[in-house]
């Protein structure tokens, strides 16, 4: 899309809440209104976006959360302790009844860095240390796949499922064929990586890492490259339904690389300049296009694509922004949800020119 006047979108605030309490892991539900939020105390708590109000809060563990995520259907909510629990919490029918605990399984280790069912749900990957166990629907261990270099730092599964990253010190293991004999290839990089991410078309795979740079994969050939120059880790990481952009955190503007026409290599990032503190946050609306930005400066910010020339709107909160995501809230209509550091929840219900 390029920088030229696009018609204003209408923003409506829809929901102000204070959990109190660190969030240290968010995610929207894949196919419901329902934003789970886990808080470092142990508690879980369930915003039911589209009625504008906190559904349940519930002391879901002993010790502090690490992480959740959801099955794909959409209604299965999973969270993950630092002691290795791992619970399973069913979303009720109608969806404003209250989340049922239906399962609680243990990992081979404590400390939980990372959870993520695959696309078609028949398994769950648990990270925890050096190891990752692949879990069935009904909890069995399947799999535990070992990282020989590091402790992991981050999962991901591609959009099909079929091959599962593993990052740490010294690249990337892409292991495929859960289910029966694992096969496993590298993809190899000297250093440290963090946050994983892959781009829609499952070709691409990008990573954080430590020294403040991006580093990126094409899949296929294993061809890689660097991007540097980030004053800070750019540890936020979205891409564009098409997978033509990648919108990166770690630097006051929001940078954005282009992988259209033999790019990012040899081509300038396109930069979202507004923000006066590094980005701690980043999310593409896959249907609107619509690029939300969050700052540790408190400020929020909205623009019409990846490469628009400027914020069609901003606000803040009251500390720091953690998390952004968006959720289909009906036709040419979106919600944006963002979290603060300190547990502030704000919910916009953002839609197009008529």
């Amino acid at each position: 899309m390029s920088r030229m006047t696009l018609p204003l979108p209408q923003v409506n605030e829809h929901l102000r809440l204070d959990l109190a309490d660190f969030p240290v892991s968010v995610a929207f539900s894949p196919r419901l209104p329902l934003l789970g939020i886990a808080l470092s105390d142990g508690e879980l708590a369930l915003v039911d976006v589209a009625n504008a109000r906190l559904q349940q809060r519930l002391a879901a563990h002993t010790d502090s959360l690490h992480r959740l995520c959801w099955h794909p259907d959409g209604a299965l909510l999973t969270s993950c302790d630092r002691q290795g629990n791992i619970r399973h919490w069913q979303v009720g029918t109608p969806v404003t009844a209250p989340l049922t605990p239906t399962g609680l399984w243990t990992s081979e280790q404590p400390w939980i860095e990372a959870c993520a069912w695959r696309p078609d749900g028949r398994y769950l990957a648990v990270a925890s240390g050096r190891q990752c166990q692949l879990f069935d629907r009904a909890g069995h261990e399947m799999h535990c796949v070992t990282f020989e270099n590091s402790a992991i730092a981050d999962i991901a599964w591609n959009p099909r499922g079929t091959e599962l990253a593993l990052a740490g010190y010294r690249g990337v293991d892409l292991i495929s064929g859960a289910g029966k004999a694992l096969r496993r290839r590298t993809l190899p990089w000297t250093g440290a990586l963090g946050t994983l991410s892959w781009s829609p078309n499952g070709r691409i795979l990008a990573a954080c890492r430590q020294d403040n740079a991006l580093h990126f994969w094409r899949v296929s050939s294993g061809r890689h490259a660097a991007m540097s120059g980030y004053p800070t880790k750019p540890r936020a990481l979205a891409w564009s339904a098409d997978s033509t952009y990648l919108v990166t955190g770690g630097s006051p503007a929001a940078i954005t690389w282009t992988f259209a026409a033999g790019g990012p290599e040899g081509q300038p990032p396109v930069q979202l300049e507004l923000h006066m503190e590094p980005v701690t946050a980043v999310a593409v609306d896959p249907r609107l296009h619509f690029v939300a930005v969050g700052c540790r400066g408190q400020r929020i910010s909205l623009w019409h694509s990846a490469v628009a020339a400027l914020p069609f709107f901003e606000t803040t909160l009251p500390a720091p922004v953690e998390f952004l995501g968006w959720q289909a809230a009906g036709p040419g209509a979106s919600w944006l949800a963002a979290l603060d550091r300190s547990g502030h929840v704000g919910v916009w219900r953002v839609s197009c020119p008529v």
